[in-house]
């Protein structure tokens, strides 16, 4: 990943249980995507009242859309 630093992913929603246990959770997708691993990703599920942290290290931001 060169200098960048955190990835922040930020979850509005869970997919179907029955995928999580195939091919996991949509962090899992979009990491796979982007070819990054989870130790260079904050995950933060804003879904489960999870707050945003500051952005400081943060090199880029993905959201996740649920329907």
């Amino acid at each position: 990943m060169g200098i960048m630093d955190t990835v922040l992913i930020i979850k509005t929603g869970k997919t179907f249980s029955s995928l999580v246990s195939r091919r996991g959770d949509f962090e899992d997708w979009i990491l796979a995507g982007m070819g990054l691993d989870k130790e260079k990703a904050a995950i933060i599920e804003v879904c489960s009242g999870s707050l945003l942290p500051t952005y400081d290290g943060i090199s880029g931001i993905v959201i996740s859309v649920f329907f």
